[in-house]
């Protein structure tokens, strides 16, 4: 059978494609796309031309954003956003908490959450809750998470207040803390959960996000006994783990190839992570501009300037790169603001790596979603930059987006086309289980994008989704190589 095979290029908007002759073992009860065990690939032309409609092999999508853990917990437990599952909600809380019989308080407008389906309504999830706390419901950077007002006291809240006022961005993380460290004991539960569901849709690698010490110490030990099946890149969420922040990043690879994909899986942590804004949805992306139906809101700034460039200037001389979750445009302007103070350990650290022996990566910005054409322009030029977008996140927000940021500003948000056009790599993601992370709705919210300037082709797509994904977020290259196993797509 004849295939296509991409490659990398010294250009990354355009991918090399080596036409191929395959045999191979199907996995999956004869269809052609999925798993396929490598017998043999022969070239047959190393840069085919005007070549249509073959299959494409590579070695499995990366998800360049997704969050492991809550995936799998939402796996668990369908009956609840995975950030806080029923499930979780009463073998932990129900613990702690044994009197008291007051009505839930809602803190936040249901409609604005991006965490529930359309067929799901808030009495679905509350209907499921022990009723022995009042629970207030709030938002950490725009996504939705049920605590008890007793929780709320503990971190210094105050449950009463009804606005978005109350929720410090210091306090929320704490609080975050303490309900990544109530699910510790389940973490390599759900990230094997969440691996079995990955792989089955043809993912090798992933890069996990907003790691802290337990989420480290749980992936190790998958990795170290042999059940861990992707390559994971991981990125440490700033002061959730202060000893491996000390110590740098690591790169660990298996002693064996496992039994699925034949190959040493790599573990690897080499960003660290800080949030400047929230999200669209809850009006907490911070713009230069106010928000069209809100004229007196700006959003968010987590993170004053001067905290920002210690924190930063620290990480990077411990060996890290930068990863910024930034979604509207002045949380952008932060990030120039940071490589204009620090220019040269920004681009110093940016090609270290390689100097190191390890695969080149970038200093990331997650999200990106709101990107003027100046600021675009800066970052492309100093190379130290990608974007690790989720051109889902334009599906979910396609019923608000327009109200708003209003008219002016709907040609700078999601500009999959834009980005790669200006020499600023952009790489796909899923933000899932926020957003989906089913490849084919992933590809598809780039290729039906009603604005014919910011597509891109289905070749440019899959490669940035598989191969291009692992170039530019540091995992190894995964040839398709005989006595492996690959992933057949076929070509849109």
């Amino acid at each position: 059978m004849k295939v296509l095979v991409q490659d990398f290029s010294r250009d990354m908007l355009k991918p090399r494609n080596r036409l191929c002759e395959f045999q191979g073992v199907l996995q999956n009860s004869g269809s052609l796309k999925g798993w396929h065990w490598i017998q043999e690939l022969k070239v047959l032309d190393e840069n085919p031309a005007n070549i249509k409609g073959l299959p494409i092999l590579h070695s499995g999508f990366v998800d360049a954003h997704i969050h492991l853990s809550w995936m799998g917990e939402q796996l668990v437990s369908l009956q609840a956003p995975s950030f806080s599952t029923a499930e979780f909600l009463r073998d932990e809380f129900s613990k702690r908490f044994q009197n008291g019989t007051k009505e839930i308080e809602i803190a936040y407008n249901f409609q604005e959450s991006l965490w529930l389906n359309g067929a799901q309504t808030p009495q679905n999830i509350l209907a499921g809750l022990p009723k022995i706390q009042p629970w207030i419901l709030f938002r950490l950077c725009g996504h939705r998470a049920l605590v008890s007002e007793e929780v709320l006291r503990r971190s210094g809240l105050n449950p009463q207040a009804k606005s978005c006022e109350w929720v410090d961005g210091g306090k929320i993380f704490e609080l975050y803390g303490w309900l990544e460290v109530q699910r510790a004991p389940k973490i390599a539960d759900f990230v094997l959960r969440a691996q079995e569901s990955l792989l089955l849709s043809g993912y090798s690698g992933v890069s996990d996000m907003a790691w802290d010490s337990g989420k480290v110490a749980a992936i190790l030990n998958l990795h170290q006994d042999g059940k861990l099946l992707i390559d994971v890149a991981g990125v440490l969420l700033a002061g959730r783990a202060p000893e491996i922040e000390a110590k740098g990043p690591f790169w660990n690879e298996a002693g064996i190839k496992n039994s699925v994909t034949s190959l040493k899986t790599v573990v690897t942590c080499r960003h660290w992570k800080k949030f400047l804004d929230g999200s669209f949805g809850a009006r907490t992306a911070w713009l230069s501009q106010p928000y069209s139906d809100a004229p007196d809101e700006y959003g968010r700034d987590l993170c004053e300037i001067r905290e920002l460039i210690g924190e930063a200037e620290s990480a990077m001389a411990a060996g890290f790169h930068l990863s910024f979750h930034a979604i509207g445009d002045s949380a952008i302007d932060r990030i120039i603001e940071v490589e204009e103070m620090l220019q040269n350990i920004v681009s110093s650290r940016r090609r270290m790596s390689v100097q190191q022996g390890l695969p080149a990566t970038w200093h990331r910005i997650e999200h990106g979603q709101l990107i003027r054409p100046e600021q675009l322009e800066i970052l492309a030029e100093s190379k130290n930059w990608m974007i690790c977008s989720q051109p889902y996140h334009r599906v979910m927000d396609q019923s608000f987006i327009k109200d708003r940021l209003g008219p002016d500003r709907m040609n700078d948000v999601y500009r999959f086309g834009s980005l790669n056009r200006g020499g600023l790599p952009a790489v796909l993601s899923s933000d899932g289980p926020i957003g989906s992370c089913r490849p084919e709705e992933v590809l598809k919210s780039v290729l039906n994008d009603e604005r014919e300037s910011e597509r891109l082709s289905a070749d440019q797509l899959l490669w940035l989704f598989t191969r291009g994904s692992r170039a530019l977020i540091g995992l190894p290259d995964r040839s398709p190589l005989p006595g492996t196993f690959a992933w057949i797509t076929e070509q849109a």
